[in-house]
């Protein structure tokens, strides 16, 4: 009876995370729509990972998000990564390469 709980909990654990990882994320769009000005097709993304800041309210331990950050590394890229920063509604408030990653039309950061 023991394992079989075991298991059936591992296998529920495995499922909200392989169900949270295929989610895209609410940003993804506006992201997608503002990198295709600059010739960058969310296709041509690898190892995209996303950052959600927040902040204490200090009221009762409530978290609010205060943004967004999305990192990847650009197909055309061979080092470095592209960068894009939000606000909560998905608006971009800054887009750049670091590294040796250029993208023509975008500052890039040297950290």
């Amino acid at each position: 009876m023991r394992s079989t709980l075991f298991v059936a909990a591992a296998l529920a654990a495995w499922s909200m995370t392989t169900s949270a990882e295929a989610q895209d994320n609410p940003c993804q769009s506006a992201v997608a729509d503002s990198l295709s000005k600059y010739g960058v097709e969310w296709s041509d993304l690898n190892n995209v990972q996303w950052d959600t800041d927040t902040w204490n309210s200090g009221r009762g331990g409530m978290t609010s998000t205060s943004g967004y950050q999305m990192y990847a590394e650009p197909a055309s890229c061979s080092d470095g990564s592209l960068v894009v920063e939000m606000w909560p509604n998905c608006g971009i408030t800054d887009i750049y390469t670091r590294g040796s990653c250029k993208i023509k039309g975008l500052p890039n950061h040297w950290w």
